[in-house]
């Protein structure tokens, strides 16, 4: 069994030091930085196990994996360097001066700083977003609205995620305005009835005069009334160019 005596252990530590002191600035950051995002990462992974099993215990015998990894890597935190720096000094080793301590104990905490914050960045956002396609539906939607154009009688509509244009002018819409000209463009020409009008608007009115007072205001919002067609008795339809009235 390899072993080493007390002396022999303490002169390797004395030689680590001295060789993270002579280590160049961008070798001392990359290693901390690592070092940084280990560590952030199995206590992510400690805190999810710990949730997940409603057993604290096993997230905390899981932390120190974090710890292993970046020792075997060779990476450096800086509770390691407050330890093994200021060895090389005490030995006198040439060109080791408390300067250089200071220097290398600060780019090791900075280097240890950006790494858990960009682990922690990239964590909130895997949280927030990664487990849900909401995100990603939007971002196809939207570039789909962008690409497509109704030609109506009134001009070129466009109806974008949270705005829309009339020959490529912008319109000023509010919220309820919009859901009812999303719905009327989600599939043109066909009629709508007062009660899906109803169902788009936010809120809980179930009367048609809110359906009416709905398509009143978006024509009026958009500037032509006859964007939108009546259809008597059956509801509401985008007017599409040379598109005869639906009976």
């Amino acid at each position: 069994m390899t072993y080493l005596l007390p002396h022999q252990f303490v002169g390797t530590m004395i030689d680590a030091g001295e060789a993270k002191m002579k280590m160049a600035t961008r070798d001392t950051l990359v290693r901390a930085f690592m070092a940084g995002a280990l560590l952030c990462l199995g206590a992510a992974f400690a805190v999810t196990v710990s949730v997940q099993t409603g057993v604290p215990l096993v997230g905390a015998l899981l932390f120190p994996i974090g710890f292993c990894m970046l020792y075997l890597l060779g990476y450096d935190l800086v509770t390691g360097v407050f330890v093994l720096a200021p060895l090389a000094w005490i030995d006198r080793r040439p060109g080791i001066t408390w300067r250089q301590v200071l220097r290398n104990w600060g780019l090791v905490f900075l280097g240890n700083a950006g790494g858990a914050v960009t682990v922690a960045v990239l964590m909130s956002i895997v949280f927030t977003f990664g487990f849900s396609t909401a995100l990603v539906r939007a971002v196809i939607v939207r570039l789909g609205e962008d690409a497509r154009g109704i030609d109506t009688a009134a001009g070129r509509l466009r109806v974008r995620a949270t705005s829309a244009t009339l020959d490529h002018t912008p319109v000023r819409l509010s919220p309820s305005n919009l859901s009812v000209l999303r719905l009327l463009a989600s599939d043109p020409g066909v009629v709508f009835s007062r009660e899906e009008v109803l169902s788009a608007l936010p809120g809980d009115s179930t009367t048609n005069h809110a359906a009416e007072v709905a398509v009143a205001r978006l024509r009026d919002a958009m500037g032509d009334p006859t964007l939108i067609r009546t259809v008597v008795k059956r509801g509401y339809q985008l007017a599409l160019v040379d598109a005869e009235e639906t009976p």
